[in-house]
């Protein structure tokens, strides 16, 4: 089965750093509007929502009733996390904080044993592709490959979108977030390659840079140019990527 799992945080801590849209009403139409979007138009057989802030989701019966309209499996899961951990560790502690917490409580998850993670208010508008060419692959993780010269770090990995089996994330990932160390700008993408670089198993790429749209934890517009994009996808196809 193909399954997505979202992870969502609609009423952060205010004094979370450099997260700019704070406001829970604005994150939850964003998440609610990007939801919608995946139910309608992605080749998703099963779609699990995490959200770790207990915020009040009045629109459940309303997206279970579209994703049956679509014929479609939807899990909503909430739970309170560890807030005042996230202030110190940033959005990148909590971001496996609900991954992990999805890998236990949801049963979607345990039935397909393998999903596809997509980060928060975030939409990827080639999702199908990319699940259409993971079907048969357990494990996907591509490098971060910025386009501007001074941020190209060839030991960090797209979190954004990955795939992983719960096999895997559990005996590799699983505690991830207590290794963030933002004072040394070592980010979750950096902890996941250095975790990632150790292991034997085969590894593949992503065959498409994932093309996301919505709005940054910075408050920016997400869209790279289509050049930019271009030059993104022709690095995935050479497996530049690969870690």
């Amino acid at each position: 089965m193909n399954t997505l799992l979202l992870t969502w945080t609609i009423q952060p801590k205010e004094n979370i750093l450099f997260l700019n849209i704070k406001d829970p009403e604005i994150r939850y139409m964003q998440y609610i509007q990007n939801i919608i979007r995946y139910i309608a138009f992605s080749n998703a057989e099963n779609i699990v929502f995490c959200e770790n802030s207990g915020y009040p989701i009045q629109d459940k019966d309303t997206l279970t009733a579209i994703a049956k309209l679509f014929k479609k499996e939807l899990e909503i899961l909430q739970f309170n996390g560890d807030h005042e951990k996230s202030v110190k560790k940033w959005r990148w502690f909590w971001e496996n904080e609900i991954i992990e917490y999805a890998i236990q409580k949801s049963q979607l998850i345990k039935e397909s044993w393998t999903f596809i993670k997509i980060t928060w208010r975030y939409r990827c508008e080639n999702i199908n592709q990319i699940i259409d060419w993971s079907k048969n692959k357990d494990i996907c993780f591509s490098k971060l490959m910025p386009i501007s010269l001074k941020e190209i770090n060839t030991k960090a990995v797209n979190t954004a979108v990955f795939k992983t089996s719960v096999d895997f994330f559990n005996k590799v990932l699983t505690g991830a977030g207590k290794d963030v160390d933002d004072t040394k700008i070592h980010f979750l993408e950096h902890v996941y390659f250095d975790r990632l670089k150790k292991k034997s198993k085969k590894i593949f790429s992503l065959p498409q840079y994932p093309k996301m749209r919505g709005m940054t934890w910075e408050g920016k517009i997400l869209k790279k140019s289509r050049l930019v994009e271009t030059i993104m996808h022709i690095l995935h196809k050479l497996w530049i990527t690969k870690i």
